[in-house]
């Protein structure tokens, strides 16, 4: 008889996480995330990454998102271009 270890448990783990409903929070953090990460390898490559910057900001505000929204993603997107300045 083998004993259960809960660290080779993680595949019913996962099914469990397959099963929860998303919720609109956890949907933006995710969409946030990616939106993090195709900038960062955007400007990691670009010679000017505030005009970067100010081109994605201005499609964001066309998107009509609130405007918490638009500062929290463009304080994220700020410190992203400070880390490629250096």
């Amino acid at each position: 008889m083998t004993k259960k270890v809960p660290e080779w448990d993680i595949f019913s783990r996962v099914e469990k996480l397959e099963k929860l409903e998303p919720t609109l929070e956890d949907t933006f953090i995710l969409a946030q995330f990616a939106l993090l990460q195709a900038f960062a390898a955007r400007v990691q490559q670009s010679n000017n990454p505030r005009k970067d910057l100010h081109r994605v900001v201005a499609k964001l505000k066309e998107l009509g998102l609130s405007g918490e929204t638009l500062k929290q993603v463009g304080r994220q997107l700020i410190a992203v271009c400070l880390i490629f300045e250096k």
